[in-house]
């Protein structure tokens, strides 16, 4: 089948799958972590 770089077609997949994935999660984390800084008071810009 497909073979670039020396890889199988299937593991090019998987990696893109997975990155996909990874990429998803940060930004649902990210989502969260907003959302929990928003619902605390703010002592970061009195410290600075």
């Amino acid at each position: 089948m497909l073979a670039i770089f020396g890889l199988e077609w299937y593991w090019w997949l998987l990696i893109i799958l997975g990155v996909g994935f990874i990429g998803w999660l940060k930004l649902w984390f990210f989502k969260k972590m907003k959302e929990k800084s928003e619902k605390k008071p703010k002592y970061k810009e009195e410290d600075e």
